[in-house]
């Protein structure tokens, strides 16, 4: 455990750094995350990050609930979830919305597979991820948390990073989170244009948060 909780340390001051020097945080969205920040585009395409159990339910209230200039849209699975992919079909049939795709790609992270391990099959999903952002190169990229958002976020910041497109990463922490982020959140806070908690002690506690109630 020690020595997970460094490389997670290490890899944490990584990715800080990289934002800072880059300047991630001077361009993310203002306030609450809306259409309104897309006034002048006519669609905006979307790229959903879809986990499992309680981040599907969150990550599918949250699809239903951002209107319809949001689309075409793209959900990514992991390739053994097919459980979330009947709930995006039922979702997408409630929304009478037929302009959307399912993509599946292998898992980041077995459950009780060791998170030593763990970090060649993110490396691998990531670039097994890579092509698939830079040829849908969303809008905007939609993750709450489950391992499999993290080589999804990486390929869509090597995006920016490269000014190959300009992907906006919006991060919802799951309801779960009341007083401290999941590594997921730690992971992608200074990465995130817009960064979005369902409690108000997280965002007093994380200034570039935005609180914006509970989902469920």
């Amino acid at each position: 455990m020690i020595a997970v909780a460094i490389v997670a340390s290490i890899l944490l001051a990584c990715l800080r750094l990289v934002a800072l020097l880059w300047g991630i945080r001077r361009i993310r969205l203002k306030g609450k995350f809306s259409p309104e920040n897309f006034k002048a585009k006519d669609n905006v395409k979307v790229l959903s990050v879809v986990g499992s159990g309680g981040h599907t339910k969150e990550m599918l209230v949250f699809m239903r609930n951002i209107g319809a200039i949001f689309t075409p849209r793209y959900y990514i699975v992991a390739e053994t979830d097919e459980l979330s992919v009947d709930k995006i079909v039922n979702t997408q049939l409630h929304l009478q919305d037929t302009d959307y795709s399912i993509i599946k790609i292998p898992r980041s992270r077995q459950v009780h597979q060791s998170y030593a391990s763990s970090i060649y099959t993110t490396l691998k999903a990531a670039i097994y991820t890579l092509p698939i952002v830079f040829k849908i190169k969303p809008n905007v990229l939609l993750c709450n948390g489950p391992g499999t958002c993290i080589p999804i976020c990486l390929a869509a910041f090597i995006c920016k990073l490269l000014f190959i497109h300009d992907i906006k990463l919006v991060y919802v922490e799951s309801i779960c989170r009341v007083t401290s982020l999941s590594l997921s959140g730690k992971l992608l806070y200074p990465l995130a244009d817009s960064f979005i908690v369902q409690w108000p002690d997280l965002a007093d506690k994380y200034k570039m948060a935005a609180y914006i109630g509970r989902l469920l």
